[in-house]
């Protein structure tokens, strides 16, 4: 059964890693995936939902294509909840063993650059203000020669990574139907992520849970 939706409509939450600043002392460890804070940031109408999240990492979190970040450290990490961008997944060969081709698409909506910039100068704002400054050192990264929006822009097409939230590859509606069975195929259901219609303004692990427990009761009734 040849359905074209299959393997479409990536989406993820790409994360920019990170506007990272030496710590005057040992930075605690933290009770919660080293994230005790976090922001989701309204927007200006209530009813939309946040575009951007903010996370106050514990350790010293950067990709290795910013550069090195040694400890004590901490990271302010900023997250794009409504990305544009749409990527894909497709099949190599024909070869069931062979590795799919997986292909994120990150940032390849101007849009997203623009709204990453916004959420990196506010991360910046937060992490400049009064109440970091018994623990902030300096701002390593992007650090204070970065003054202008396309010297924040260079700085996100390094430093931007996912947030393993990939979703929307085997739609419902597209792929399977509202019982999550492949259209065309009998006795196949899908059962994550991908078949989230669009991606969640979240984390996407309660979702999930949601998903498979609705589909546990399919499976059993029938």
């Amino acid at each position: 059964m040849d359905l074209p939706d299959v393997g479409g409509h990536l989406e993820d939450h790409p994360l920019v890693a990170g506007v990272a600043y030496a710590a005057r002392r040992e930075v605690p460890r933290s009770h919660y995936n080293h994230a005790d804070a976090v922001l989701y940031v309204p927007g200006t109408d209530p009813d939309d939902s946040p575009e951007h999240l903010v996370m106050c990492l514990s350790l010293p979190f950067v990709l290795p294509s910013v550069g090195p970040l040694p400890p004590p450290a901490y990271v302010l990490v900023s997250c794009l909840m409504r990305p544009r961008s749409r990527g894909s997944v497709k099949l190599a060969s024909d070869n069931p063993r062979a590795p799919a081709l997986i292909d994120p698409n990150y940032l390849s909506e101007p849009a997203d650059i623009d709204l990453l910039v916004e959420g990196v100068s506010l991360a910046r704002e937060i992490g400049a203000r009064a109440a970091f400054a018994d623990w902030r050192a300096r701002e390593v990264y992007p650090g204070p020669e970065a003054k202008t929006a396309g010297d924040i822009r260079k700085f996100i097409r390094g430093a931007t990574d996912s947030f393993h939230h990939p979703v929307g590859t085997c739609r419902i509606g597209a792929v399977v139907d509202e019982a999550l069975r492949v259209k065309g195929v009998a006795g196949l259901r899908v059962i994550d992520a991908s078949v989230f219609p669009g991606i969640p303004q979240a984390m996407t692990n309660a979702a999930a849970i949601a998903v498979a427990e609705k589909a546990s009761d399919l499976v059993l009734a029938g």
